[in-house]
């Protein structure tokens, strides 16, 4: 009897310690047969998990009897799958679900003048070092996901200029100098866009974007840029035919909210081409009106927005 008691306890522990050594394999894919880094497998009502690696296969051991294992990542619906010895799961929500389709953003993005100072000289004063400051503004994009990394749109923004001059004057040989900073206008562009996204379907990826299109400079209430005066001549700059084209790369993360809802933080360089301005100058008592160009301000700009 003995005997008996003992075998069973045996075959017992034997089993459980055969089960506490099971492994299962299996992949996580999207609807399109997309491998999903990251997705975390847990056992149920249970502290056990593990991540599925770079191409989305996981191996997890229970150490208990388990019926069904749980799949969870940010953007998808959480998925229940039997246990089997090798694992095939399908997460079809989210944005790797929905690869092609609409997609928006929109950016507040504020920062730097770099570059570019423009500098106009008459008989007796000077309009020097004019420069934009800072640049602010918002924008606009909408497009289409082409698949689960590269976007493609169109869109428009309008940006904020503060700008910053020197004005030097000479009256009957007395010389003086101001310097002024002021919020002369605004630019408003459009642009075509493109952005891919490393991962889409995680918590938190990297992005590249890129940006490139036409500024337009819109004066307020027909604002003068700058201006100088002297004994006998005078500058006035204005904003009439200044625009530029520009192209903007940037980079940064895309942090997942909820589904598709993300938000974006990120940096862009804006170069600009040409920017022109439209100037008058008055000397004895004649009137000389000319286009002049000269490289527009860069600007290093900080970028936070959301997209859906």
């Amino acid at each position: 009897m003995n005997r008996f008691i003992l075998i069973v306890i045996i075959t017992i522990l034997s089993s459980a310690s055969t089960f506490a050594r099971e492994t299962i394999k299996g992949t996580v894919v999207d609807a399109k047969g997309e491998p999903i880094p990251g997705v975390r497998v847990e056992v149920p009502g249970n502290s056990e998990f593990v991540f599925t690696d770079l191409d989305g296969m996981f191996q997890i051991i229970l150490r208990e009897p388990t019926k069904n294992l749980k799949f969870t990542y940010p953007g998808y619906s959480p998925a229940t799958y039997k246990v089997k010895p090798e694992m095939r799961v399908v997460m079809g929500k989210g944005w790797a679900g929905h690869e092609k389709g609409a997609r928006s953003m929109i950016d507040l993005e504020g920062g730097i003048g770099l570059n570019g100072k423009a500098t106009f000289i008459s008989e007796d004063c000077e309009a020097r070092d004019l420069q934009t400051l800072v640049l602010t503004g918002v924008s606009f994009t909408l497009g289409r996901q082409i698949n689960r990394h590269l976007f493609i749109g169109w869109g428009f923004a309008t940006y904020l200029d503060l700008t910053r001059y020197e004005e030097l004057e000479n009256y009957n040989n007395y010389y003086s100098s101001w310097k002024y900073t002021d919020l002369t206008g605004f630019y408003a562009s459009l642009f075509v866009a493109a952005r891919w996204d490393f991962g889409l379907t995680r918590k938190t990826a990297p992005y590249i974007g890129l940006k490139a299109g036409y500024m337009q400079y819109l004066p307020i209430a027909d604002y003068d840029l700058c201006y100088a005066y002297g004994s006998s001549s005078r500058i006035i700059v204005n904003g009439d035919l200044c625009g530029s084209f520009f192209i903007s790369p940037s980079i940064g993360y895309r942090i997942t909210l909820h589904n598709k809802f993300g938000m974006n933080l990120g940096i862009s360089y804006m170069a600009g081409m040409k920017k022109k301005f439209n100037v008058e100058e008055y000397s004895r008592n004649t009137t000389t009106e000319f286009v002049f160009k000269q490289r527009t301000s860069d600007a290093i700009l900080f970028n936070i927005g959301f997209d859906i």
